[in-house]
This record gives C-alpha cells, structure tokens and sequence, in this order.
C-alpha cells in the first residue's frame, strides 16, 4: 500500500473515530438507548477512548513517513474493538 493510500485511510478512521466519540460522549443516552445495552456513562467513557484513539491515528497519519509498527498497531485496535 503505498504513503499516500495508507494516509488517507488512517486520516478516514481518524474523522469516523472522532464522529464516532463524539456522538457517544454527548449523546450517550441516544446511543445507550439506541443500543439497549449499557448506561450513558459506559459510552461517554468510551467516547473519551475513541477521541483519544483518533488523536493519535491522526497524529500517524500527518507524519512525513508512517511508521509500520504503527500502522499495523492501529489496525489491530480497530480489529479488537481497541
């Protein structure tokens, strides 16, 4: 996969990480409800998670050369539900 492909999916994960964090965080009752499952603080936590998650994708992405380590590691937070 070549720098410019692997920056554009990391940069995509870090905008739907950050959506997703944010819609937990602020509308944790909506999402707790929405998923019965859970109460609203479990998902205002994980929200928190994910924001920090997509900080650091996001910080990967923006280097000038992306390390595969970290690439690789990232995938597996994503594959594991992190």
């Amino acid at each position: 996969m070549s720098d410019k492909m692997l920056k554009t999916a990391l940069l995509s994960n870090a905008v739907f990480s950050t959506l997703s964090g944010v819609t937990m965080l602020f509308f944790s009752s909506f999402v707790a409800n929405l998923i019965g499952i859970g109460a609203p603080l479990l998902y205002q936590i994980i929200g928190v998670g994910l924001l920090g998650f997509a900080g650091y994708v996001a910080w990967v992405a923006t280097r000038d050369s992306i390390n595969a380590y970290s690439a690789l590691q990232m995938s597996l937070m994503d594959f594991y539900g992190y």
